[in-house]
């Protein structure tokens, strides 16, 4: 019927010596629940004997209402480096992602991958937003925060665009350093291009969110990121995927919605002017309980 068969490799990996003997039309999926589970050491095996394997990493959220962040994310980390070193062909997590069969699933998460080198210039520039809006306010300038914003917002454009040419153009080769295989490296790329087209508006948004940052206005930045990644983003996936059965390029324009969708409020919110006296109310509060 055109599929491929997936076995877990719990069992096997307790029996060393039928490693080798296993079919190689067949994916094993790696898992392991906490972050003291030995990556490095399971998935040498099954990269020693030639075979097809994904990481699993568990995401420690059973019993639970907010999660275990730290647990998750630690070992989502172990997982996705040691998949690296040892040529696993993707990661299996997002359930939504991973209805779509094993290459859409290595596809999603390479590409994600891929994009996060070209978005940390951005992210530096976000800190360094944070530092220089909150230095002025703190000095009483609201005016030359506002243009360090400008100037940041300028520069991070410009940078930004080459890295957004950059990553449209040589997206193949970037996702084959991560894998030879061709289905996963032609769907990465149609998702990875998607991704090269955004590089400026997240800049923008991302340095927006960090002036409001260092305003003191963190718990708009927070709400807003969290209604737009589970009501935009998420409810777009969703639909995509489970109503309309499209396929993983679609997933990749319902981030592209969420992200302009979180540009605009960020936008409208930081055009308010509001935050150019948010951290003078902050300090006043302070300084009105000391004397108190």
């Amino acid at each position: 019927h055109g599929k491929l068969a997936q076995y877990w490799g719990d069992i096997v990996i307790d029996h060393d010596s039928l490693i080798p003997y296993l079919p190689k039309n067949m994916t094993c999926m790696v898992w392991g629940y906490d972050t003291q589970y030995d990556f490095d050491k399971t998935l040498a095996k099954f990269e020693k004997a030639g075979l097809r394997f994904y990481v699993c990493p568990g995401t420690a959220t059973w019993r639970s209402i907010l999660g275990r962040n730290d647990i998750a994310f630690t070992n989502e980390y172990n997982a996705a480096v040691n998949a690296v070193k040892h040529g696993a062909a993707g990661m299996l997590v997002t359930r939504n992602v991973a209805i779509l069969g094993t290459i859409a699933v290595a596809a999603n998460s390479l590409a994600m991958t891929a994009e996060s080198i070209s978005y940390m210039p951005a992210f530096s520039f976000q800190t360094s937003t944070v530092t220089l809006v909150g230095q002025c306010l703190g000095s009483g300038k609201p005016d030359r925060a506002h243009e360090f914003v400008k100037s940041t917002l300028i520069i991070a454009s410009l940078i930004m665009a080459v890295m957004s040419v950059l990553l449209y153009v040589f997206a193949p080769q970037l996702l084959n350093f991560f894998t030879p295989d061709e289905g996963v490296i032609e769907l990465g790329t149609q998702c990875l291009r998607v991704y090269a087209l955004i590089q400026i508006p997240q800049a923008v948004c991302w340095i927006f969110m960090g002036a409001l940052r260092g305003a003191g206005d963190t718990q708009f930045s927070f709400y807003i990121t969290a209604a737009t990644e589970w009501g935009v983003r998420t409810v777009l996936s969703y639909i995509f995927v489970r109503a309309l059965h499209l396929g993983l390029v679609y997933v990749t324009w319902a981030f592209v919605a969420s992200l302009m969708v979180r540009l605009v409020l960020v936008f409208l919110r930081y055009r308010g002017g509001k935050w150019r006296s948010m951290h003078f109310v902050a300090d006043s509060a302070k300084s009105q309980a000391a004397e108190d």
